[in-house]
Parts: C-alpha cells; sequence; structure tokens
C-alpha cells in the first residue's frame, strides 16, 4: 500500500481561532496556499480535525469555515471566478446485500458531467457541450466539480480509506501504451484524450451508458466497456447488462492477473489491460495511494486531475459531500484553469511501468 505523504493537515491554535472567526488574515491566506499547493500536487489532503475531539456540530462548521477559506484561495490559484461551494445532503454507505463492507473503484464524482477533458485552448475540435455525458439519470447534483470534498460524520466499522489515483499519469501512461510513443507536448495527450470521448458520446445510443468509463476514456473500441459503469468491486454484473452485452459472460469468468475473484473485479482487470497493458491488481500497486481518515476529518481532493475510490467502507460511515464547483464549464476563465492543468504534466519525464 502506498500512501499520500503530506496529507494531514493539521489546525493548530492559532489557524483555529481564524477559521472560527472567519478572519481573513494573512495568516490564514498563505496557509490556506500552501495545502492547495500540496494538494495540486499530491492529489488530496484531509484536515484532521477529528483529533480536536470536538462535538459534531462545532467539528462540521469548522470544516465550513475551511471549504470557505478554500475557496478564497481556490480564487486567488486562478480557478474560475464563478466557483461555488456546494454542501449536498448526507451519504450513507451502500453495501450489497451478501457483504459486511464496500470497496469503489477509481471514479470522478458527478461522472456524468464532471471528468477531465481537454481545454478548447489546447484542442480546437473540442466544444464545451462534450463536458456533459448525460442531463438525466444521476444521483448527485448536476454541477460540475472541480475538487471534491467529504465531511466524515461517521467513519464506520470498517478501514474506510479514501483511495486517489493520478488521473493524468493514467491517461498518458495509456496514449504511450497504444501509439508506442511518448508525447512531445501535453496538448496531444488532452487531443488525444478528448477523441476517446467524443467516440464514446457518438456510441451512447448503442451502449445507453449515461456515465464515462475509465475503458472509454482510455481508449476501448469495445463497447462493453463504454456500457457498464463499474462502480462497486467485489460485485456481479447485473442481469439487464448480461443481455445488453452477451459477451460480458465470457469475459467475467477470468481475468489477466487471475487474482480477481468477482465479476466486476474481472472486467475492470480486462480493461485496463486492453487499454493500459495492466491488470487490476498491477493497476493498484501503481497508481493507487492512500489517504486514511477518522471521524469528524475533512478530506478534500482534485476531482478532474485525479480520480478516488474508497477501500473496505463499512455499512455505519456516513459522509457530507463538500465540493467546489461551477453551474458550466464553459468560461474563458475555466478553459484557462483547465489548459493549466494539463500544462503541468511532465511529458519529458517518464517514471512509470514501463520506464
Amino acid at each position: 500500500m502506498n500512501f499520500i505523504e503530506n496529507a494531514k493537515v493539521y489546525v493548530n491554535e492559532e489557524i483555529f481561532y481564524l477559521l472560527k472567526e472567519n478572519d481573513p488574515s494573512p495568516v490564514l491566506s498563505q496557509w490556506i496556499d500552501e495545502v492547495i499547493d500540496r494538494m495540486d500536487q499530491s492529489g488530496a489532503v484531509v484536515f484532521s480535525i477529528g483529533r480536536l475531539r470536538l462535538s459534531l456540530k462545532d467539528s462540521r462548521k469548522l470544516a465550513h469555515s475551511i471549504a470557505k477559506a478554500l475557496h478564497a484561495g481556490f480564487l486567488r490559484k486562478e480557478c474560475p471566478l464563478d466557483l461555488e461551494v456546494e454542501m449536498d445532503q448526507l451519504q450513507r454507505t451502500e453495501v450489497l446485500s451478501d457483504l459486511f463492507f464496500r470497496t469503489l473503484f477509481p471514479h470522478h464524482d458527478g461522472g456524468h458531467c464532471s471528468y477531465l477533458t481537454p481545454s478548447c485552448l489546447d484542442d480546437p475540435e473540442w466544444h464545451p457541450d462534450f463536458r456533459v455525458f448525460s442531463s438525466e439519470g444521476y444521483t448527485t447534483t448536476h454541477a460540475h466539480k472541480l475538487y471534491q470534498g467529504i465531511f466524515i460524520v461517521d467513519p464506520g466499522e470498517a478501514l474506510s480509506v479514501t483511495t486517489y489515483y493520478n488521473w493524468l499519469e493514467i491517461v498518458k501512461d495509456a496514449y504511450v501504451y497504444q501509439t508506442g510513443q511518448k508525447p512531445q507536448t501535453a496538448a496531444e495527450v488532452a487531443q488525444w484524450l478528448g477523441k476517446n470521448i467524443r467516440y464514446s458520446l457518438e456510441q451512447q445510443p448503442i451502449h445507453q451508458n449515461r456515465y464515462l468509463t475509465l475503458g472509454a476514456a482510455l481508449g476501448s473500441k469495445r463497447l462493453c466497456y463504454h456500457g457498464v459503469s463499474l462502480h462497486y468491486a467485489h460485485a456481479d454484473l447485473s442481469q439487464q447488462e448480461y443481455q445488453r452485452f452477451p459477451e460480458l459472460r465470457e469475459i467475467v469468468k477470468t481475468c489477466p492477473c487471475q487474482e480477481c475473484l468477482y465479476p466486476s473485479d474481472r472486467m475492470m482487470c480486462h480493461s485496463l489491460f486492453e487499454s493500459l497493458g495492466v491488470s487490476w491488481t498491477r493497476f493498484r500497486k501503481t497508481y493507487e495511494m492512500w489517504v486514511p481518515n477518522e471521524q469528524f476529518d475533512f478530506v478534500v481532493g482534485h476531482n478532474l486531475k485525479f480520480l478516488h475510490g474508497g477501500y473496505i467502507g463499512g455499512k455505519k460511515r456516513v459522509i457530507e459531500p463538500i465540493c467546489f464547483v461551477v453551474d458550466f464549464p464553459d468560461t474563458e476563465g475555466y478553459e484557462n484553469w483547465l489548459k493549466n492543468i494539463w500544462s503541468k504534466m511532465e511529458v519529458s519525464k517518464h517514471e512509470s511501468w514501463m520506464a
């Protein structure tokens, strides 16, 4: 297992009182700016509120104050000016009836309309409308989530680790694997991802999925990898999915690593092996980073540059989503912000499993 280094953010006495009083002090601004820089580099941070041993009410209030300070910090960091803080309803952990815990595959929050795309400044064939995969049937809000956060109301009775994956690196590695060459610019990889997304949107009347899947984003041409959203690990596929894609019954009998025990894991294993050249087991060892958290902690991560999941979450786990969103990602400010994300990709450095 790999842990994100320096993920823990401790709230000292001075910062605590500045947050409590909503004091826009330069000291607080500098603290927040340093946290944002750390998060953009590593993927996520966890504000260690639980160790303060406050009540639920006071812990939640502190998390909301941190979110307000982060919002101001994101705007200082040239995020789109229409960025807002979105506080969603409490979410309880859904666990399949025959299990005591659940593990979630890598995903973007609000994946029907929140996923990494090219900036229009890098890809002349891209249009902001392609950033909405579906406008119906979604489980979260319809806002475009740039950063996702969760306030841990109850961590539950299991391990309940939040996992993160550097999606920029994964997309770049898939590009290299499929093209056989290293990109000269980040825009090349962005355009390649854009073509994959457009292809899946074009095929949507056939595969009928409302979400962009990992396999689709990584360039798979097999529509079954576009048409099935793999959300839960250690699960079977639905009868409707088997009926729509009969080939799945053969696919999920085994997998490239020979270690996956459930149909959903085996399908993920096949999809990754086709598009990235690695099994689900190897993928986790290469890209998965752990962010442990405790009750009342506030976890915040980049929702486009990184994917996230959940490892062994118990039935009693309860979270409060606190995200940073825009209504629709089509402004000049958004395109500039997105281009800046891609520009930080180190195309000349390739220290992955392929090196």
